[in-house]
C-alpha cells in the first residue's frame, strides 16, 4: 500500500496550512503580538482560519487513508480528496474575506467539509463491516 492519492491531499493541505500559517506570521510580526488577536480583527480572524484548519484536517486526511486502503477505486477517494481541498479552500477565502462574518464561501466550505467527512466516515464503516 503506497497511499500515493492521500499523499497528494494531505500535501497539498499542507501548503494550506502553511499559507495561513504565514498570514498569522506576518500579523504577530507587524504588531509584534506573542500571543492572541491584541484586539486587531484582521489578526483574530487570521488566527482562527488556521486554528480551524488544524482542527479539520487531521480527522478528515485520516478519513481518506483509511478510505483509500478500504475503497480500492483512486476516483472515489481523488473525488473526496479534491472536494476536501476545495472546502477548506472555500473556508478559509470566505472566512478571511468577511473578517469572520457570514460568507456564502465559508458557509459552504464547511458544509462539503463535513459532508466529505460523513460520506468517509460512512463508507469506511460499510466497508470494515461488509467485509
Amino acid at each position: 500500500m503506497n497511499f500515493e492519492i492521500t499523499a497528494i491531499y494531505t500535501s497539498l493541505i499542507a501548503i494550506l496550512t502553511l499559507l495561513l500559517a504565514y498570514r498569522v506570521t506576518v500579523f504577530r510580526r507587524q504588531l509584534n503580538a506573542g500571543l492572541g488577536g491584541k484586539g486587531h480583527r484582521a489578526f483574530s480572524v487570521a488566527i482562527r482560519a488556521h486554528a480551524n484548519m488544524i482542527e479539520y484536517a487531521p480527522i478528515s486526511l485520516l478519513l481518506l487513508l483509511f478510505a483509500e486502503n478500504l475503497i480500492q477505486s483512486s476516483l472515489v477517494i481523488h473525488g473526496f480528496g479534491g472536494l476536501f481541498v476545495l472546502s477548506r479552500a472555500a473556508h478559509a477565502f470566505g472566512y478571511t474575506r468577511a473578517l469572520g462574518g457570514y460568507s456564502p464561501f465559508r458557509m459552504y466550505g464547511i458544509l462539503l467539509n463535513w459532508l466529505v467527512m460523513l460520506l468517509l466516515s460512512l463508507c469506511n464503516l460499510y466497508w470494515v463491516l461488509m467485509s
